[in-house]
């Protein structure tokens, strides 16, 4: 007996050491291969990687370019000095203004007047009542009013504009006796 305790116990250590052997089997992950969850992650895990990702700074890059929208159509003052050149006012009055100058006037004129409104619509000051005609759109009655300068206005702008200030009244067909209010020039 005593021959197979001797024998069974360094049979027992050989067990031991080679089931505690350094060398695990441990998955090796592989680049560019699919590899199928188990089972769903929880939403603690969820929220505890998304306060990871909040908790991040945020570099801007240095090269953006930032967009500027310029919503005001009328050049301000310091804009218009800036872009054109210096001359003596006598040689500019006694020349005469082209077409598109006084165009581009009559344009600022309205925009200006429209954005004044806009800014205070309750002041009768600020604009005037025209009867529209039969099949007259609100373009034709500018046009109407202000003369042909007015027809040269963009046309979704200046509807949605007169829209916004005339409610419940339609500017493509405002119909006949409608009361449309304008900006006074």
């Amino acid at each position: 007996m005593n021959i197979g305790l001797k024998i069974s116990v360094p049979l027992f250590f050989l067990l031991i050491l080679s089931a505690c052997s350094s060398e695990e089997r441990t998955p090796v992950l592989a680049l560019n291969s699919k590899i199928f969850l188990k089972e769903w992650p929880d939403s603690a895990y969820v929220q505890s990687i998304d306060s990871i990702i909040a908790a991040e700074p945020i570099k801007k890059q240095a090269n953006e370019k930032k967009t500027n929208i310029i919503l005001n159509a009328s050049p301000t003052n310091s804009a218009v000095s800036q872009t054109k050149p210096s001359k003596p006012i006598q040689q500019e009055a006694s020349k005469p203004k082209s077409k598109a100058i006084q165009s581009e006037s009559f344009m600022d004129r309205f925009a200006n007047s429209i954005s004044k409104w806009q800014s205070d619509p309750n002041n009768s000051a600020l604009y005037k009542t025209i009867s529209a005609k039969e099949n007259e759109d609100v373009i034709e009655l500018l046009a109407r009013v202000y003369g042909k300068e007015a027809k040269k206005l963009p046309r979704f702008y200046t509807m949605s504009v007169l829209q916004s200030l005339n409610p419940g009244i339609s500017m493509d067909k405002p119909g006949a006796g409608a009361q449309v209010r304008i900006p006074k020039l």
